[in-house]
C-alpha cells in the first residue's frame, strides 16, 4: 500500500499508465497491510482495502496482515478500526491463496471465521489460545503450506496447539516454532501430527527439550516417503539420545535435509549413524554435541553429503531457556564432556590428516560458526585437498563476526580462481543470509521496510 511501489508508483507516472494499471488485475492480487500505518488514519486509509481488492478482479489474492503487537493498549477507536479491516479483507476470502498474519490477538479473531476454499498458504504468530481457534482457514481444502509460531498466553492457560490434523493428509510443508518450551510440541504431539501427513515434504518444529523420548523406543517408523527436510528450531533443543529416538520413529528415505541443533552432551557417548539416510545431503550439528570419535561415525555415514554447518557454541541472545546442561566459558563444551573441536573436525574432513579416510566424499560446502581452533595451515590443506578430489567443493563459510579472515585478498582470488569461495565474516544466520532479507511477494521491498516513513495510500 505504498505509493513507492507498483502499482501505486506506475499508476501516478501519467494518465495513460494509470488506465492500464487499473485494467490489469494481476497489479493488484498482492497487498501487505501495515496495520498501525492504516491507524494513523483510519478513515481514509481503511477504505482504500476494498477499492484494492476489487481491482483484483477474480484472481487469486495473496495477502499480508501486520497487527500492532500489544493491541490491548488500543483504544476503542482503533479496535472499532480494525474490525471493520477484518470484514473488509474477510469479504474477499473466497479468493485467499496466500495469508500472512502478524500478531495475532483477541482483537483479530474475525479472522477465524472466514471461509477459504482456495487456500494454499497460511502463516500466523501469536497465542496458543488464538491460533487454536484458526480451525476454519488451517482445515482449507486446498491447504498446503502452513508456518505458525506459538506464543504463551498472558496470563498462561497451559494450553496446547490442537489444530485439525485430521484434514492435513495432504499438507506438504509444516513448521511450528514457538517462543517458550511451555508452548513446544511434545514427542506425543509430533508422533501425531506426523501420522496425519503422510504427505509432507518438509517438517520444521521446536521440540520441548524437557520430554523424555525414551518412552517411544520400539515404535513402528512412521512412513514419510516425501519428507525431504527436517528442522529442529533451535538454538539447541534436544540431546542426542533424544534426536536418536526421534529418528528412529520415523521411515525418511528421501531425506535430504537434516539441521540437529541439539544441547551439549551430559556425557554420553551416542551413535549417531545415518546409513538409514542415504539421500541426506545438507546437515546442520552442534559440534560440542559430539565428542571426536561420534563425530567419525556420524560423518562416516554420509557418503552424499554436500553441505555441512557446524555451530560450536551457542548465543546467549538466541536462547529462549536456560535449562540446558552447564558449558564452559571458553570451549562451549559440557564441563567434564570432551568435545569434538573445530581443528578436530577439519582434521577427519582432511584426508592426509586422517589415515586416507575421505569422510564426506562428495562435500561442497563447509559453514562454521567460529573456527579459532583451526590453524590456517590446516584450513589451506583441508581446501586444497578437497578441491583434489574433484567433486566440486565450492564454499568455506565462517559466521563469526569477531574473527578476520585468515587468508589475504591474493590468497582468496587463488582459491575463487579454482572455484573455491572463502567468505568471511557472515552474518550470523549462515551462508546463505541474504534468503532472510528477501523481497515479500506483496511489498517488493524488504520486510524491515519502515512503514513509517514515505508510506501513503492513493
Amino acid at each position: 500500500m505504498s505509493a513507492r511501489e507498483a502499482p501505486l508508483l506506475i499508476s501516478r507516472i501519467c494518465s495513460a499508465w494509470r488506465a492500464i494499471a487499473l485494467r490489469t488485475p494481476s497489479l493488484w492480487a498482492s497487498l501487505h497491510i501495515p496495520v498501525e500505518f492504516i491507524l494513523k488514519r483510519p478513515e481514509q486509509r481503511i477504505q482504500a482495502i476494498p477499492h484494492w481488492l476489487q481491482r483484483s478482479g477474480a484472481l487469486p489474492l495473496s495477502l499480508s496482515l501486520e497487527f500492532p503487537r500489544k493491541t490491548t493498549e488500543l483504544s476503542v477507536e482503533d479496535l472499532d478500526a480494525i474490525s471493520i479491516l477484518i470484514n473488509y479483507v474477510a469479504e474477499s476470502a473466497g479468493r485467499w491463496e496466500k495469508l500472512v498474519v502478524s500478531n495475532l490477538s483477541e482483537a483479530t479473531v474475525g479472522l477465524a471465521r472466514a471461509e477459504a476454499p482456495l487456500l494454499q498458504s497460511f502463516e500466523g504468530a501469536g497465542p496458543v489460545s488464538v491460533l487454536n481457534r484458526m480451525d476454519r482457514l488451517f482445515g482449507a481444502p486446498s491447504l498446503r503450506t502452513l508456518i505458525v509460531r506459538l506464543e504463551v498466553d498472558r496470563p498462561h492457560t497451559g494450553q496446547s496447539f490442537t489444530p485439525p490434523f485430521h484434514q492435513w493428509d495432504n499438507l506438504a510443508h509444516l513448521t511450528v516454532n514457538s517462543d517458550h518450551t511451555r508452548v513446544a510440541l511434545k514427542p506425543a504431539k509430533v508422533l501425531t501430527l506426523l501420522q496425519q501427513c503422510p504427505r509432507l515434504a518438509s517438517f520444521h518444529f521446536r521440540p520441548n527439550a524437557a520430554q523424555d523420548w525414551d518412552q517411544y523406543t520400539g515404535l513402528k517408523p512412521i512412513p514419510l516417503l516425501h519428507l525431504e527436510s527436517l528442522i529442529l528450531i533451535g538454538p539447541q533443543t534436544l540431546d542426542l539420545r533424544s534426536v536418536r529416538r526421534l529418528l528412529d520413529t520415523l521411515d525418511v528415505p528421501n531425506l535430504r535435509q537434516l539441521h540437529i541443533p541439539t544441547t551439549t552432551s551430559t556425557g554420553q557417548n551416542i551413535r549417531l549413524e545415518f546409513g538409514s539416510l542415504p539421500a541426506l545431503q545438507d546437515l546442520r550439528i552442534q559440534l560440542p554435541s559430539f565428542t571426536r570419535e561420534m563425530v567419525l561415525v556420524t560423518l562416516g555415514s554420509l557418503l552424499n553429503l554436500t553441505k555441512l554447518i557446524v555451530w560450536t557454541r551457542g548465543n546467549a541472545s538466541w536462547a529462549w531457556d536456560d535449562d540446558f546442561a552447564p558449558l564452559d566459558p571458553n570451549s562451549g563444551a559440557t564441563i567434564g564432556f570432551e568435545s569434538c573441536s573445530s581443528a578436530d573436525l577439519v582434521q577427519l574432513l582432511t584426508p592426509s590428516l586422517n589415515g586416507g579416510i575421505v569422510l564426506c566424499p562428495k562435500l561442497q560446502i563447509l559453514e562454521f560458526d567460529d573456527c579459532t581452533s583451526v590453524t590456517k595451515e590446516t584450513l589451506e590443506q583441508f581446501i586444497w585437498e578437497r578441491i583434489d578430489l574433484g567433486v566440486g567443493f565450492r564454499r568455506l563459510a565462517v559466521v563469526n563476526f569477531q574473527q578476520h579472515s585468515l587468508f589475504s585478498p591474493d590468497e582468496t582470488e587463488t582459491f575463487r580462481s579454482r572455484g573455491v569461495e572463502l567468505l568471511w565474516p557472515l552474518s550470523p544466520w549462515g551462508a546463505e543470509a541474504d534468503d532472510w532479507s528477501r523481497v515479500t511477494p506483496w511489498t517488493g521491498l524488504s520486510e524491515a521496510y519502515n512503514w513509517e516513513h514515505g508510506s501513503n495510500i492513493h
